[in-house]
């Protein structure tokens, strides 16, 4: 479901993290599969290696292993070139789990060939650690670490009471097949030994998984200032514009009114037809001047002071007027009041403000749909009022929903909206210091939720 959220900087740390959309998660299948071919030469390369220098027993099986490798690879590498941005997220991460698996199980069957625990690149499983807890989801990557440590106790339980053959390394002996170091007799070693590694390996999945989440918590962050200060500046270019703009049009339009009301006083009200007309000049320019005064507005140009209101009084005043246009579309509205304390607002601009959401929400609706209009506490830990406004009308569509706070951006036929109603709320809400959320489902409706703080900073006052 589409959402859209205008934070003030107090709620920076709600920010919601994004999952990583499949575009992503190719990008990362197609690094790992190239990594994995260097993995192979560097497998290939020390197996040649330790067996030219007569350090491993068991040369063919070890040359066979690498050869798997670099062919799983092979395979690996031709399932990520059919893949897109079209696959689903879930197909995606079990390559992946796939890829880190097989990568482990061979690793395992390497090392027990070559000198099993006493192999000091079995901590090179570390890395495959930290590739799930960075490429996948926390709950896989901690199976992951389980699976691994639990491959490794087997191989070297196994390889400790005889089930399994012991390769061991021939490095400095000479030829003769070195004895176990006595430590490996004692059972609380093999168990202290099992642990350590498994609890390493699960430690490095949690640590690097936190860290990645932290960065792409940053990262969402930053962006999500990026937009609001390139929204900011691009109202503020709007508003020096509509601000001349408005005061140009204004002052003729003052003298306009002033000439068509002395007409009217000398006029004949008899006659019908001049009345009417000086009427509907009447009802033209007062809806223009309302534009302009609506404009100034969203320039800023208006005093905000702010007194303690009922919230609850002030949204029943603005729902006087959507009443009648809602009765008249055959639209329910209903009022929901939980008590909630008085907060320092500016009556007018705040009352405009809900009024411009009620109506759009109306103007969304068809006979028998309905308006749901809530005043309850804010969520803990805030402190303040949230004013919720939810539709059952037509929603709006996810490439539109992130556009309607733009100034003059409108989804209403031409001559019925202006598109400044939705820009103008925002103006205000961030004036008082607040935050507005949109959620809509194209079809199902839309809800918009204006939470205000109960002290607002000197900015907001």
């Amino acid at each position: 479901m589409p959402v859209l959220r205008i934070e003030s900087p107090r709620q920076s740390a709600g920010t919601v993290i994004q999952l990583p959309e499949p575009t992503e998660l190719v990008e990362r299948l197609n690094w790992f599969v190239r990594l994995r071919w260097r993995a192979s030469a560097a497998i290939l390369g020390v197996v040649l290696l330790a067996s030219a220098l007569e350090i491993v027993t068991a040369k063919t099986t070890l040359v066979a292993l690498g050869l798997a490798h670099l062919l799983g690879n092979v395979a690996f590498s031709a399932i990520a070139k059919r893949v897109s941005g079209t696959t689903s997220r879930q197909v995606l991460q079990n390559l992946l789990t796939v890829q880190i698996l097989f990568d482990l199980a061979m690793l395992m069957y390497l090392l027990h060939f070559a000198g099993g625990a006493d192999n000091p690149f079995m901590m090179l499983s570390v890395f495959h650690m930290a590739f799930a807890g960075m490429l996948l989801p926390l709950r896989k990557a901690l199976a992951i670490g389980v699976f691994t440590g639990l491959l490794y106790a087997l191989m070297v339980l196994a390889e400790t009471s005889g089930v399994l053959a012991h390769y061991p390394l021939l490095i400095g002996h000479a030829g003769q097949v070195p004895v176990p170091p006595s430590l490996w007799s004692s059972p609380l070693y093999i168990v202290g030994y099992i642990a350590a590694y498994s609890l390493t390996g699960l430690g490095v999945i949690v640590f690097v998984h936190d860290l990645v989440h932290r960065i792409r918590e940053a990262e969402a962050l930053r962006r999500q200032h990026e937009q609001l200060a390139q929204a900011r500046e691009r109202l503020a270019r709007i508003g020096s514009l509509v601000a001349g703009v408005a005061h140009t049009i204004r002052n003729p339009l003052h003298g306009v009114l002033s000439c068509i009301d002395m007409l009217q006083q000398r006029i004949d009200r008899q006659d019908g037809s001049a009345a009417e007309i000086l009427d509907l000049m009447t009802e033209g320019v007062n809806r223009i001047e309302n534009v302009t005064s609506r404009l100034l507005v969203l320039a800023r140009e208006t005093p905000t002071p702010s007194v303690p209101v009922d919230i609850g009084l002030l949204v029943q005043d603005a729902m006087q007027f959507a009443e009648v246009r809602a009765r008249a579309r055959g639209v329910e509205v209903h009022l929901e009041i939980q008590e909630v304390p008085q907060l320092p607002v500016n009556t007018e601009r705040l009352t405009d403000a809900v009024s411009n959401v009620i109506d759009n929400a109306i103007d969304a609706c068809t006979a028998k749909d309905s308006v749901t209009v809530r005043i309850q506490p804010t969520p803990a830990p805030l402190e303040g009022v949230r004013i919720e406004v939810a539709d059952t009308g037509a929603g709006i569509a996810e490439d539109e929903i992130a556009r309607i706070f733009e100034p003059f951006f409108t989804t209403k036929p031409v001559g019925e909206g202006t598109g400044l109603g939705l820009a103008i709320t925002r103006q205000v809400v961030e004036d008082h210091d607040g935050d507005i959320r949109v959620t809509s489902l194209l079809g199902s409706g839309t809800t918009i939720c204006i939470d205000l703080p109960l002290k607002p900073t000197a900015r907001a006052a």
